[in-house]
């Protein structure tokens, strides 16, 4: 279940760009994944599920990072799988639509959802820093 969570560098960039949603993992200081809910006591819920009260970096799931960039930047991300020519493999694109509707695709095709997944994300995180440097 490792492979649902982004990366470390990912989690960094994200902190970058301010995201602070609850997560039930984070990395340690040694950029280890680290679970952070154990469900025996519900008070602490809100104290290690948000970055609230301690340095460690969040580790959101990547489809939880896909609903933060629709739901803060307006930016959606699609992952849209296809057959190659010859028809004999799937392969994957992205295509990341702007709050104004512009469409944005960098026209790689991947062997797999997740590199596609991960491509799109580090582009929309360029995309946000790019928006938050206009600002």
């Amino acid at each position: 279940m490792v492979e649902q969570f982004v990366t470390y560098e990912i989690a960094l960039k994200l902190k970058e760009l301010g995201f602070d949603e609850q997560c039930i993992c984070r990395y340690n200081a040694y950029e280890v994944l680290k679970h952070t809910i154990s469900g025996t006591n519900p008070d602490m819920d809100d104290y290690v599920s948000s970055n609230k009260y301690d340095d460690r970096l969040l580790a959101p799931l990547y489809q939880q990072v896909i609903d933060w960039f629709r739901d803060v930047y307006k930016i959606h991300i699609s992952i849209i799988p296809f057959n190659d020519e010859e028809g004999e493999q799937i392969l994957y694109e992205f295509v990341i639509h702007e709050f104004d509707w512009n469409d944005i695709s960098d026209y790689t095709y991947y062997h797999s959802n997740r590199e596609a997944r991960e491509a799109a994300i580090l582009k929309a995180i360029g995309l946000c820093q790019k928006i938050n440097q206009i600002e």
